[in-house]
């Protein structure tokens, strides 16, 4: 699941079917700090494993897959747009997702038992329309290497269903102790 914060919304994206716990989910939960309610919202394409972060208005989500577009979403609206991704990172699942103000930024790229990508590459918000992305590129010598190999998680990652409620109970005991 791909968790940002938005300004006064909390947004939570993917992750695994409540009932099931392996299948992939397309919600998008949101929750507004102000009024302490809970909306959704829905992904282009289900994904298990994302990645999220925050620019000025929207939140920027990542599939796990290695071919899904990046996904705009506006948690004010409940509207969302995809930026497709680089060439050079198609296919390639390891992929480390931040921002800036106006960008977005790609790290790396790869898979298991193959070379690493020591390439970031970045997206001009303030330049291009989502529907023609300009991606620069730049090495990222000093972080990364080709050779590198990710760390892969060994915890099983929570249903969505687990991870929310554990909010909740956090939100309502902030709440008792104000």
């Amino acid at each position: 699941m791909g968790t940002t914060s938005v300004g006064r919304y909390a947004v939570f994206a993917g992750g695994m079917q409540q009932f099931t716990g392996t299948s992939p989910s397309d919600v998008i939960d949101i929750f507004d700090a102000v009024t302490g309610t809970w909306s959704t919202a829905t992904l282009p394409r289900p994904t298990r494993f994302a990645q999220a972060a925050s620019t000025g208005d929207r939140a920027v989500i990542l599939s796990d897959d290695g071919m899904s577009p990046l996904v705009m979403f506006d948690p004010s609206t409940g509207t969302s747009g995809e930026i497709t991704r680089p060439a050079q990172l198609s296919n390639q699942i390891i992929v480390t997702l931040a921002t800036t103000p106006g960008r977005i930024w790609l790290v790396g790229g790869g898979q298991p038992n193959f070379p690493f990508s020591d390439q970031a590459h970045i997206y001009d918000l303030d330049v291009a329309p989502p529907s023609s992305p300009p991606w620069s590129t730049f090495p990222m010598t000093r972080w990364a290497t080709p050779t590198a190999r990710p760390r892969f998680p060994t915890r099983p990652a929570l249903p969505r269903a687990s991870a929310l409620k554990a909010l909740q109970a956090l939100w309502h005991r902030a709440k008792s102790v104000s």
